[in-house]
């Protein structure tokens, strides 16, 4: 697990411990579980918070049980549906990415970016977190490995198209180490 997804699971379970230490239970139940959760569904929280959190608590209790330490009391409870179109990427309109290249077009360090954005839909951090090494000409293509979301090296890869390459070639000029942007 990433460092990112176990410190949720830590902060997840300081919650839901302090939610049966507030309620004066030691030995918490699956009823005691399904109480938590709909005082976070009574707090606002999105159904992906709810899922997340039920996530950690049955992970906790499922180690917890391999170890006959404890009763997996979290087993047969189901995650709240989560809803899928608030995760759905939008898309810019062309007559959008039109005016936003028309923003930039004065900074080819912006531009080369912006272009590189738009034509690859490469995630923020994918881009920042880009160097120069990581652009290797394969079979007369230019690619970008990128560091792909959940993982740990730079195995994932994008097409860079003539136009992209062109932008970030007048950008990059000489350099051939170090960050992108």
């Amino acid at each position: 697990l990433s460092k990112r997804t176990i410190d949720s699971y830590q902060k997840a379970m300081r919650k839901f411990f302090l939610f049966c230490s507030d309620r004066g239970e030691t030995r918490p139940t699956e009823g005691t579980v399904l109480d938590y959760l709909n005082q976070l569904d009574g707090e606002g929280k999105s159904a992906s918070t709810l899922a997340l959190y039920l996530t950690s608590i049955k992970t906790f209790f499922r180690f917890l049980a391999k170890r006959k330490l404890y009763d997996n009391i979290a087993e047969y409870i189901d995650a709240p549906e989560t809803d899928r179109q608030s995760h759905s990427k939008g898309f810019l309109s062309e007559e959008e990415e039109v005016r936003l290249l028309s923003v930039v077009e004065d900074s080819p360090r912006d531009y080369a970016l912006v272009f590189l954005m738009l034509t690859t839909g490469l995630r923020t951090t994918e881009i920042v977190n880009a160097d120069l090494e990581d652009l290797k000409e394969v079979g007369g293509e230019l690619r970008l490995y990128v560091l792909g979301k959940g993982r740990k090296t730079k195995k994932d890869f994008v097409k860079i198209s003539r136009d992209a390459s062109r932008f970030l070639e007048e950008y990059v000029g000489d350099r051939t180490s170090g960050p992108i942007f």
